[in-house]
């Protein structure tokens, strides 16, 4: 899993400067009177984690800023792993105030856990699968059953026991009669962005993954195939007995908006 991560701002020093000043001085007011305290009225921002998985993690962070900005008495941390791995962290009790995930059966556990009430869940994206080569692979390609041949050795599809990029995959060689052949070339990655890495950096001869992924590697990767996804593919959802229930909720709410859908768009995700 990875740690915590959120955007990162500067520190300015100016008003805990002026706060140990006043201190000594007796304020930074005029007439030697005692200045308030800047920050007296301001609580501590509430932390909400928001688990993420890691295809949709840069585009989520990506949006953290704005949500910030509109509403700075929230901060949000996001945790962002395979769409399994996230699920067994909620299911096991980790403090999770919303949760995402890139698969629908993925939702339906947590249902079948009794973290979540099926009414709760709600659509948010799709993706579309996609068979990519590192940028200078000169391999010659007209269909996936080209996979058998020697050409390609090592395949980056991810682990399709938590990654859903890895299940869609499977199903797909599955219903092309190719995946006891394609197996054993493979490289399991433990979700979408590894697998997306060892295809950047040539350290497998191709890799099943997101569009959306592909695209954010720019010249750095190419598509040899796109293999269309069920309609649904990203879900969001409050847990039952969140930490913080109604941030979590405003959060949600911003993520099923306009603007949100509008970064997806962008980054080569399916938005309704």
């Amino acid at each position: 899993m990875n740690p915590l991560r959120r955007p990162q701002t500067a520190f300015v020093p100016l008003a805990l400067a002026c706060a140990a000043l006043a201190a000594l001085l007796g304020g930074c007011g005029p007439s030697g009177k005692p200045a308030p305290p800047e920050h007296s009225h301001r609580r501590t921002p509430t932390e909400i984690v928001v688990s993420v998985p890691s295809s949709l993690a840069p585009a989520v962070e990506a949006t953290v800023p704005a949500f910030e900005t509109a509403r700075p008495d929230i901060k949000v941390l996001v945790n962002s792993g395979s769409s399994g791995a996230l699920t067994a962290q909620t299911i096991a009790g980790a403090p999770t105030d919303l949760v995402l995930t890139a698969d629908p059966r993925w939702m339906a556990a947590l249902v079948a856990a009794g973290r979540l009430q099926p009414d709760d869940v709600r659509p948010l994206a799709g993706n579309t699968l996609v068979l990519a080569v590192p940028a200078a692979s000169t391999v010659a390609f007209r269909d996936l059953v080209d996979l058998l041949t020697d050409d390609f050795s090592r395949i980056a599809i991810g682990d399709p026991e938590v990654a859903p990029v890895g299940s869609y995959a499977r199903t797909e060689l599955t219903n092309h009669g190719l995946w006891r052949g394609v197996e054993p070339k493979a490289v399991f990655a433990p979700n979408a962005r590894q697998a997306l890495d060892w295809v950047v950096r040539g350290e497998v001869d191709a890799g099943f993954l997101f569009r959306s992924d592909a695209l954010s590697a720019g010249d750095a990767v190419r598509i040899l195939a796109e293999l269309p996804l069920p309609e649904t593919v990203y879900e969001v959802a409050l847990p039952l007995g969140g930490p913080h229930p109604r941030e979590a909720q405003l959060f949600m709410d911003h993520l099923l908006g306009e603007s949100f859908k509008e970064t997806l768009k962008q980054r080569g995700f399916r938005v309704d």
